[in-house]
């Protein structure tokens, strides 16, 4: 697993779907004393607008979990900032 770096297995003008690793903090006993960990990464990106995927799914296992998060561009302009929505929908 090498940081940083998504292997692309599909690319489309639709959908492209890849692989990598994700990084996160353990936050134990707290997030400014935790420690980064990997764990295995697919992740979809659909929803194209404007030349621009707008919405990404990233799924890992946390804790023993399988976890999707979902996140979609919230400002049609650049640059594109991710975040999380609301209801289904974007902000």
């Amino acid at each position: 697993m090498r940081p940083g770096f998504l292997h692309w297995t599909v690319w489309t003008g639709v959908r492209a779907v890849g692989n990598g690793t994700l990084w996160f903090n353990n936050c134990t006993p707290d997030c400014a004393d935790g420690r980064f960990q990997r764990t295995p990464l697919d992740l979809t990106a659909t929803r194209v607008r404007n030349g621009h995927f707008t919405r990404m799914t990233l799924h890992y296992r946390y804790r023993g979990r399988a976890v999707a998060d979902t996140r979609c561009v919230q400002d049609k302009r650049p640059p594109l900032v991710w975040g999380i929505p609301f209801n289904g929908r974007c902000g």
